[in-house]
């Protein structure tokens, strides 16, 4: 079994998974087990247009959990979530179709268990907005709306970072949420 490699790096910790890396702020690791009983977690998807990959990631996150206080935003949100992604999500059984993209303006006074940055760019590249989150993660996934111009090979595209995005959230989720929530019920 291949060993993960975690790495520290200016308050991220960066553990590379599966291929992928993963990364996360220690700067409020101690919150780890500090929820109270029953208190729901709240989780922030951030992107730039929240019309794609963070909308697939919040809606998938929401799927494992109805419990937690799911969100997602966009520093400068598009008018509708992108059809491709709607379609996709909806081939997996999960509709999308009535979501609506919202600007992080909506959120800013929020605090958050989680911020997540979903995109192209690290997340130092996405220029972030001061955001009240207690810890930091960033999954960076390619824009195949730039790197493809044919729609099947951006619906391909799309396809699979929806399956990465389920793969990093299932790992987050089941390896990082469910010790949190256990901890809240002790």
């Amino acid at each position: 079994m291949k060993k993960d490699v975690v790495k520290q790096h200016n308050g991220w910790v960066l553990n590379q998974k599966w291929g992928r890396i993963f990364i996360y702020s220690v700067s409020h690791f101690h919150y780890l087990f500090s929820l109270k009983k029953n208190q729901s977690m709240k989780i922030l998807f951030l992107s730039r247009r929240n019309s794609c990959r963070s909308q697939i990631a919040e809606a998938l996150l929401r799927n494992l959990d109805k419990n937690l206080e799911i969100y997602s935003a966009g520093m400068d949100p598009v008018d509708e979530v992108e059809p491709i992604a709607i379609e996709l999500m909806a081939e997996i059984g999960i509709h999308i179709e009535l979501k609506k993209p919202e600007p992080f303006s909506r959120y800013a006074d929020m605090e958050f268990d989680f911020l997540i940055t979903v995109g192209d760019s690290t997340a130092e590249e996405l220029s972030l907005p001061p955001v009240k989150a207690k810890r930091k993660m960033h999954l960076g996934f390619e824009n195949p709306f730039i790197l493809y111009k044919d729609t099947e090979d951006i619906k391909n595209s799309c396809r699979e970072i929806r399956d990465e995005i389920e793969t990093e959230l299932s790992y987050f989720y089941h390896r990082i949420l469910l010790k949190e929530l256990t901890a809240q019920t002790i």
